[in-house]
């Protein structure tokens, strides 16, 4: 009977013994995934600030063409401008010349019917 009772004493304490080891096991297993759900976690975060920054640069970039593109039409507007104001400038010129030249032609008649 002693014995026994010793060989199920050894055998409760190898049960107590497995059972602790599973727990600790357990344990560690939880712990394990609770940090990779902590990662998870983070990841999902940076990914969500990632994205944000992502579509503050799409708006960034869309501004960007658009502002280039009114540059781009402003700068034609004002080449439309500097042409015509060249080509009024030019007739300018020569009205100039035409009455530089009926003013010399009406001082040689002048000049004549002096004679």
């Amino acid at each position: 009977r002693d014995s026994e009772l010793a060989a199920s004493v050894s055998k409760m304490a190898a049960v107590k013994q497995a059972i602790k080891e599973e727990r600790e096991k357990s344990d560690a297993s939880i712990a394990e995934r609770e940090t990779e759900r902590e990662e998870a976690e983070l990841s999902k975060g940076r990914i969500i600030e990632l994205e944000d920054q992502l579509s503050k640069l799409k708006e960034l970039e869309t501004d960007f063409v658009s502002n280039k593109t009114q540059l781009e039409e402003e700068v034609q507007i004002l080449q439309s401008e500097k042409k015509t104001l060249e080509e009024n400038e030019a007739n300018q010129r020569d009205q100039i010349e035409k009455l530089k030249d009926e003013i010399a032609g009406g001082a040689i008649k002048a000049a004549e019917l002096e004679e």
